[in-house]
């Protein structure tokens, strides 16, 4: 008890005090821009909400006769991402969302992975067994190698399958184990493997399919699940002060990353703009870093994102919901608050790769208030701090 209240205690003076600095040394500036990210996340938050109808599906939602294995998946990105972004879950159109895909029988990978990271961010009991039941779909769903398709592969070996699903398949588990979800060690063990056999070993990068070729995207949800293999498997090392330096995949993945970066497009590839978006948070997040290369990614992001926003809140082409919530979840989850750096220095600085990854978990789960950490050089320029 008394470790608890001071680890409490601890935690609130760390605040105040990052508190107290930014006020003091961030300058109207960075309040105006971060007056300009509020606006943007509640005017993107009140377009997505628009999108859902009385019965809580989405407007656009694919429906069962000519989408069925995509059935869903509008609503429950829509309900993730107003979760995300801070929505009250007894709102009336998130509430009917939530009800919707409390009962709704969905099929499909996307679907089923994004339901159960909505469902992953409520508080409370009520759907924790809706939530166990979609992590057991997702893992059962993986061919005997760790593929996936857009629908279950039924236990059979697949031959046609693609990294876009099995990152957001991985996702909802991630989503499920995060707020103890019980997950065997053996899907950690097959899903990494699954990501180093899709590995480009000639550049480091990812693409959507083997052999195709690589694009940011994909690169970044390759890099983004070995973070969260690495962090399941490989705990022991880091405790014990082991683990001499980065995995090796992760790090030939940062330098393709680091050498293609743009947030402007896709790297490599014409479409998928905001999802790469979304995937580049993940990994700016799961690696504590501020910069890839020489790019703060949070900051060129998000002034690109302010810049493109419709006057109704959303962003993209066409159909603008995917990409609207895809950008709502980078700003809103790239903008958590650091709770602590880093230091990088020459020498062996970094013996325990994992330890401000899990500390900021664990803060984050315990105290229901997300959390980040970042890398931060001896050289960095004091508003890096």
């Amino acid at each position: 008890m008394y470790k608890s209240v001071t680890l409490r205690k601890s935690v609130a003076v760390v605040c105040v005090l990052l508190g107290t600095f930014s006020a003091a040394f961030g300058g109207s500036p960075r309040a105006r821009h971060q007056q300009r990210l509020d606006r943007a996340v509640a005017k993107a938050a009140e377009f997505l909400s628009a999108q859902l109808g009385e019965d809580g599906t989405c407007s656009s939602e694919y429906q069962p006769e000519s989408g069925r294995h995509l059935h869903g998946g509008k609503t429950a990105m829509i309900a993730y991402a107003l979760l995300t972004a801070g929505a009250d879950p007894k709102d009336p159109p998130l509430a009917a969302a939530l009800s919707y895909l409390e009962q709704a029988e969905l099929t499909g990978i996307y679907a089923v992975a994004l339901r159960a990271n909505a469902f992953a961010a409520l508080k409370g009991a009520r759907y924790r067994k809706g939530l166990a039941a979609d992590v057991k779909w997702l893992i059962e769903a993986a061919d005997p190698n760790g593929a996936y398709t857009y629908w279950s592969a039924g236990g059979k070996t697949l031959n046609t399958f693609d990294n876009s699903n099995n990152q957001m398949a991985v996702l909802g588990v991630w989503a499920g184990a995060r707020v103890g979800i019980p997950v065997p060690m053996r899907y950690w063990q097959t899903v990494e493997r699954y990501w180093d056999s899709q590995q480009n070993k000639a550049n480091g990068g990812w693409g959507y399919r083997p052999g195709s070729r690589v694009y940011g995207s994909m690169t970044a949800a390759g890099l983004a699940t070995m973070y969260i293999c690495f962090d399941n498997l490989h705990r022991v090392d880091f405790i014990r002060c082991r683990a001499t330096g980065e995995y090796k995949p992760i790090e030939d993945g940062m330098k393709w990353l680091a050498a293609n970066f743009s947030v402007r497009r896709n790297p490599r590839h014409t479409e998928y703009k905001y999802y790469w978006l979304y995937s580049l948070e993940r990994v700016g997040l799961a690696s504590g870093r501020k910069y890839i290369g020489q790019h703060d990614w949070y900051a060129e992001g998000s002034a690109h994102l302010l810049a493109t926003q419709g006057a109704n809140g959303s962003w993209g082409r066409g159909d603008r919901v995917a990409d609207t919530a895809f950008a709502l979840l980078f700003l809103v989850r790239g903008r958590n608050p650091v709770l602590v750096n880093k230091l990088r220095y020459a020498g062996r600085w970094n013996a325990r790769p994992r330890d401000m990854a899990n500390l900021t978990s664990y803060l984050s789960h315990t105290f229901e208030r997300t959390v980040r950490w970042q890398i931060v050089g001896v050289d960095a320029p004091m508003a890096d701090w």
